[in-house]
């Protein structure tokens, strides 16, 4: 299979295993590619980078969620835990 060019998001340090050269650009086939190129990391050079998406910045009160590669937000509205201690 054939290798091309594509051009690396800034900020990502590695791309299919391997660390991203300083030109920020790296060939690789449609296979290697394709974990990344489904993660927005890297584009086919001579075309548009994908479109990102707003993410909402993260709010004091917000609880995350961190598991195996990725935080997700959980909503956490504030409550009041009332306790009874018995002190026999």
């Amino acid at each position: 299979m054939a290798k091309q060019r594509y051009v690396v998001v800034p900020g990502i340090l590695f791309v299919a295993g391997a660390p991203v050269p300083a030109d920020g650009k790296v060939m690789l086939t449609l296979e290697e590619a394709r974990y990344d190129l489904g993660l927005a990391r890297i584009y086919l050079d001579g075309t548009q980078p994908p479109p990102v998406a707003p993410v909402e910045p993260v709010r004091g009160a917000d609880v995350l969620l961190l598991t195996r590669g990725a935080v997700t937000p959980v909503s956490a509205e504030p409550f009041t835990l009332a306790l009874e201690v018995d002190r026999d």
